[in-house]
């Protein structure tokens, strides 16, 4: 059953009981904050507030605003001691009295919903709060409108829901959950587009956003599956998102385009910021703060284009990057150029950090890479240590021009013999791509880099589907 602005599971909204899957009330954000949150320890405040609840009901009016009120406290005390069945139980029938008193789609329900979301987790019901928190955006999206700024907020929560229910493979086609979070941060950014002031806070980080879920569709052909688009497991509404978009941000469902017209709109925007310093002469350390943002934003571009193997592209605008920075001290150049960066930069998880090359140490797992700083030349001291506590392996290796790893070699490992872990890591490196390190302006070979990479056996993140 499609809304304007929402699919929703019609198990979420049509029960048996009246109500029974949509949760309570956010009234209790107008009370006095010492009202708000009860002080009482929850084996005090509990019989209490039954008692007050009996009173309320026992007065004759079923319906009264303070029964959900008093519920909802209620509720929040037996979650806290870990009866999640209960507490659920108490926001269904606070949620029923609160949209009586408020309506169907009132923000009053806000707080409870949030509330049951936590509950069924706690108990492992996936489903239940997939649903709930499907209809939690579909509250907001129905009391606000499509280019309210106030509705951001709930776009991204729901986006980063279903990024994470991609992460962990959660529903019967997970992929999906990209093209609905690319969607809801392409509405995001509609609104923000519309408003200069939160163009100015929020813009670059949606924008990077969209191009790291691009990636992801890249990596799972989300977009090339006709399932994929038309679904009933979809839950956003493309209609909804093409009106509001004007299809701004779809590019034709070509991840390569969505990404690169995002990366090109954050080239777009550092440049103008360095324009304008230049012009009213400013110098120091606020334009050099500048000139590197803008050049890193080329060098993300550039490797967009390398990790969609248009090499000749990548090198142009690395070049070109380069040239934004030939004429400054070297002391600049080093600190843009000279580091290691696992692509994409901006999947920060996997990110060395940004000291110069030589030795760090990284994270592996089975299908990607990714890592945390040391100090240089403390590999020995850690490798060293008689008593490790996870599975690692020492690889020498190099990176030649287009920001492959060759000529990979094993130094040491733990636990020696273990010839599966030793092939998958080498694997895992191989397979990454990273930004070429540049000299004197040209893309060149990197000898000798030493890396640990401490292993932890986990599901496949290769992110395929």
């Amino acid at each position: 059953m499609c809304f304007r602005s929402i699919c929703a599971n019609p198990s979420v909204l049509l029960t048996p009981k009246p109500f029974s899957a949509v949760a309570l009330a956010m009234s209790l954000i107008w009370l006095p904050a010492g009202a708000m949150a009860d002080s009482n320890e929850p084996a005090q405040a509990i019989p209490e507030l039954r008692e007050s609840i009996e009173a309320l009901q026992g007065s004759g009016d079923t319906w009264h605003p303070d029964i959900a009120e008093s519920t909802l406290s209620l509720a929040r005390h037996v979650q806290e001691t870990g009866d999640h069945v209960e507490a659920i139980a108490l926001l269904e029938r606070a949620v029923h009295v609160s949209r009586v008193n408020h309506g169907l789609f009132s923000l009053q329900q806000v707080d409870a919903l949030e509330m049951q979301i936590q509950s069924h987790l706690a108990l492992e019901q996936w489903s239940e709060a997939d649903g709930l928190q499907q209809y939690l955006f579909y509250v907001h999206s129905r009391a606000m409108a499509d280019n309210d700024p106030a509705l951001i907020p709930a776009l991204e929560a729901y986006a980063q829901w279903n990024i994470q229910a991609f992460r962990r493979r959660l529903g019967e086609v997970p992929a999906i959950r990209l093209i609905d979070a690319f969607h809801l941060y392409s509405v995001a950014l509609s609104i923000v587009d519309a408003d200069p002031v939160l163009t100015e806070q929020s813009r670059e980080m949606m924008l990077e956003r969209l191009a790291y879920l691009a990636w992801l569709m890249a990596r799972t052909g989300a977009q090339d599956r006709q399932q994929a688009q038309y679904t009933n497991f979809r839950m956003v509404d493309d209609e909804w998102v093409n009106q509001v978009t004007e299809r701004r941000y779809r590019r034709y469902n070509n991840p390569f385009l969505q990404g690169e017209y995002a990366l090109e709109q954050i080239v777009a925007m550092r440049a103008s910021r360095l324009a304008a310093v230049e012009s009213a002469g400013v110098t120091g350390e606020a334009r050099d703060r500048l000139l590197v943002a803008h050049t890193n934003a080329i060098l993300d571009l550039a490797d967009w284009y390398l990790l969609f193997e248009r090499r000749n592209a990548a090198l142009d605008v690395y070049e070109s990057a380069w040239a934004t920075l030939q004429d400054e001290d070297e002391a600049l150049q080093r600190r843009v150029f000279d580091r290691i960066v696992m692509l994409p930069r901006f999947e920060t998880v996997r990110q060395p950090t940004g000291d110069p090359v030589p030795t760090r140490e990284m994270q592996a797992t089975a299908g990607s890479i990714s890592g945390s700083s040391v100090v240089p030349d403390s590999t020995a001291q850690v490798v060293a240590d008689d008593s490790p506590t996870v599975p690692y392996v020492v690889m020498e290796f190099d990176i030649n021009q287009y920001g492959r790893a060759v000529n990979v070699d094993i130094l040491e490992s733990w636990p020696e013999d273990d010839v599966g872990m030793h092939r998958r890591l080498i694997g895992a490196l191989r397979d990454s791509r990273m930004r070429p390190i540049f000299r004197d302006g040209s893309a060149s070979r990197v000898r000798d880099l030493v890396y640990r990479f401490p292993y932890e056996i986990e599901r496949d993140e290769s992110e395929t589907q």
